[in-house]
C-alpha cells in the first residue's frame, strides 16, 4: 500500500522590474526528493508590451542542463502580455514530464522580449512521490 503525501507549494518571484531583463530568468528550485507537479499558476503586475509574443513555461532539468534545453512541464504557455493581476493556471503534462527526481531543477523559460513586464510570481503545487 502506498502512502499519500500532502501537497506542498513552491514559489518564485521576479519582483519589480526584474522580469523585464531576460537574464533574470532561469532555474529557481532544486528537488530534495522525488516529486510530482500537480498545478502551476502565474500572475504578473504589469503586462509585457513588446510587439511580439511574450510567454513563459516552467521547465525541468538535471544538473548540467541549460534552461534553454530543459524539458517544459506544461504544454500551455503563460501569456505574459495578458491582463495584469490575473492568475493563469495550468495542469502539468501527464506522465513522466510532471515528475522530478531528487536533484532535478525547475526553472522559468522565457520566450520573446519582456519589455515593461513586471512583478512575475509563480506558484507550483507539488507532492512527494516514491
Amino acid at each position: 500500500m502506498s502512502a499519500l503525501f500532502k501537497p506542498f507549494t513552491i514559489h518564485t518571484n521576479l519582483a519589480g522590474a526584474a522580469p523585464a531583463t531576460a537574464a533574470n530568468w532561469g532555474y529557481f528550485y532544486r528537488a530534495p526528493f522525488p516529486i510530482e507537479l500537480v498545478s502551476i499558476s502565474e500572475r504578473h503586475s504589469t503586462a509585457g508590451s513588446d510587439a511580439g509574443a511574450v510567454t513563459a513555461v516552467v521547465a525541468k532539468g538535471a544538473s548540467g542542463t541549460a534552461i534553454a534545453s530543459a524539458t517544459a512541464v506544461q504544454t500551455t504557455t503563460f501569456n505574459l502580455k495578458g491582463t495584469a493581476d490575473t492568475e493563469q493556471t495550468v495542469v502539468p503534462d501527464a506522465g513522466a514530464v510532471r515528475q522530478l527526481s531528487a536533484g532535478d531543477w525547475l526553472g522559468l523559460r522565457l520566450t520573446g522580449t519582456p519589455t515593461a513586464l513586471a512583478g512575475v510570481a509563480v506558484t507550483i503545487t507539488a507532492r512527494r512521490r516514491h
